[in-house]
């Protein structure tokens, strides 16, 4: 696990090295870990998970479309262990508190981002289309495939369901949304140049 941690946080992404994708997949990553030990119905100490919840929160801020991750894990901790108060681990307050404080702080000294930035942008991103196949075509979306279909294929074959493993499925999902709402996102940024 941690060599895979390592390969999948140092060496993949050497051509995009501290760009934010890259920088949300390094603070993101102790807190999908975190979750899948959730998943298999683990504790972890508090102090722990609030500092992941903290240091996940430098990840997911960087772009609206990372809030997908944690929403995506939430729901499956609580689909998994059917219940709600799941939602309110030490790991998921600090995030959202994080999270709070940072989109209050945009609208106290930043109101402009709520007001105009934003629904130009939302206008924008509804009128602009691009062809869902060229996005599933991706390389990126192809490989998160394969996994997902390889996780199931052998989850069949051994009977095994790891909160780990499937935390890293789930989040390997929602990278996969991500990255079609960025392409899209980068189709209209190349359109407006």
């Amino acid at each position: 696990m941690l060599w895979a941690g390592f390969t999948v946080l140092a060496i993949v992404p050497v051509a995009d090295l501290a760009q934010r994708d890259h920088l949300f997949a390094v603070f993101a990553f102790p807190y999908v870990l975190l979750l899948g030990i959730r998943l298999d119905r683990f504790e972890a100490p508090r102090k722990l998970a609030l500092t992941v919840g903290v240091f996940a929160f430098f990840g997911v801020a960087l772009k609206p479309y990372f809030l997908i991750l944690p929403l995506a894990l939430a729901c499956a901790v609580v689909i998994r262990t059917r219940r709600w108060t799941h939602l309110f681990r030490a790991e998921s307050m600090a995030l959202g508190a994080c999270l709070s404080i940072y989109a209050l702080s945009v609208a106290a000294f930043y109101p402009e981002y709520f007001t105009v930035v934003l629904p130009r942008y939302m206008k924008l991103f509804f009128a602009f289309t691009q062809p869902l196949g060229a996005l599933i075509a991706q390389v990126e979306v192809s490989l998160a495939a394969v996994a997902l279909i390889a996780y199931f294929c052998k989850r069949q074959q051994a009977h095994c369901d790891h909160g780990v493993i499937l935390a890293l499925i789930i989040a390997a999902m929602a990278s996969v949304v991500i990255f079609v709402l960025q392409k899209k996102a980068g189709a209209i940024n190349a359109h407006l140049r």
